[in-house]
């Protein structure tokens, strides 16, 4: 079963969603609300997105909920496309994780390097 949260300040709060009613609500709130932690975009080459996912993407009930990603996109000629990505438990995560990709992908644009094969496992034991 998908378990579905909103956030509340820093803190996610999970919600019920039973019935086809309860879940149109969820999704009306979700679309309607920020779920933007942080954005900020390096030169024209990179850009770094931090958001709140509103359900858990860890897609296992035994383990504490994946709710947070930060990504990176690089831009080219087609558009963007993702070169990095983790998911996280917490906001505090995330937002340090907003932080240090940052930085990398900072000097890396000062650099002019492109980034040696990116690891894109999603989990928040790294």
């Amino acid at each position: 079963m998908i378990r579905h949260y909103v956030l509340e300040g820093r803190f996610p709060k999970l919600v019920r969603v039973e019935t086809h009613e309860e879940l149109l609500a969820w999704a009306h709130g979700f679309e309607e609300s920020d779920r933007r932690i942080a954005w900020t975009e390096i030169g024209d080459t990179y850009y770094v997105s931090t958001i709140f996912l509103g359900f858990d993407h860890g897609h296992d009930n035994t383990k504490p909920p994946l709710l947070f990603e930060t990504m990176v996109f690089e831009m080219d000629d087609v558009g963007p496309k993702s070169i990095w990505g983790r998911r996280f438990i917490t906001y505090d995560e995330a937002e340090t994780a907003h932080r240090e990709a940052v930085e990398k992908f900072t000097a890396l644009a000062e650099s002019h390097q492109s980034p040696a094969a990116p690891d894109q496992s999603h989990d928040s034991n790294s």
